[in-house]
């Protein structure tokens, strides 16, 4: 693999082979399918220059046994944006956030698709700065279920789970009767007790939210909010 490429596209299939390179340039990488967690792990701890990350774990190409582990991989200070998808329901993801350090992230951006709850609150606690949330389709786990998300990004004095979210979105979660814990979580963030309001716009999409007219100040002040759930179509 050429060291002096700083922009990687590649769509599947493919395989790499390190063999005994310690450092890339790459700014930009972009995995269409067939990555594995292993591969992705590598490239985030050797890629010193990395800006931008988004990586599709494709189910059937992810086979490696249940019991592998990766070391700790920490990324550099210059990632902003980090995007992770898997193709179905997996261990895949799970292994790849698991080790995963995000604590240098700033300004950044997480997409995170079929993931574990557990996993993504771990992931979330070491990124403190963290700016953009996105969050489709995730797995109860560990004890977590889906309730127990909107309740830990709801700013309290004795929580402060990513308090500098910008924007929040929520993609087919199941969150039927939690209308009054998500509009807490939101204007927990609109009127922040102890922090100046970064928040600007949160997104629920087919979550089954069906009243939180509570938000209509916020959205009056300029909250961007985006409601919509297959059924009102």
């Amino acid at each position: 693999m050429p060291t002096s490429l700083t922009v990687l596209n590649l769509l599947g299939p493919f395989s790499f082979h390190f063999d005994s390179l310690e450092a890339l340039n790459f700014t930009d990488i972009n995995l269409r399918e067939w990555s594995t967690p292993g591969d992705c792990l590598t490239l985030l701890r050797i890629c010193s220059a990395l800006v931008g990350f988004s990586a599709e774990i494709n189910t059937q190409s992810s086979i490696f046994k249940c019991g592998t582990r990766f070391p700790t991989t920490s990324t550099t200070d210059s990632l902003v944006s980090f995007r992770l998808r898997n193709t179905g329901i997996s261990p895949s993801v799970q292994y790849l956030l698991q080790p995963l350090h995000l604590l240098g992230l700033k300004q950044a951006s997480i997409d995170i698709e079929w993931a574990k709850l557990g996993d993504i609150i771990r992931c979330l606690e070491s990124s403190p700065d963290l700016e953009h949330l996105t969050l489709r389709r995730c797995m109860e786990s560990q004890g977590v279920i889906v309730l127990d998300i909107v309740l830990r990004l709801t700013l309290r004095s004795e929580e402060q789970l990513c308090p500098n979210l910008k924007s929040i979105a929520l993609y087919n979660f199941d969150l039927e009767g939690c209308d009054e814990e998500v509009t807490c979580m939101v204007m927990s963030r609109w009127y922040p007790e102890n922090s100046t309001r970064t928040l600007e716009s949160a997104t629920s999409d087919d979550c089954r939210l069906v009243d939180v007219l509570g938000l209509t100040y916020c959205c009056d002040e300029g909250l961007s909010l985006h409601i919509h759930n297959i059924d009102d179509d």
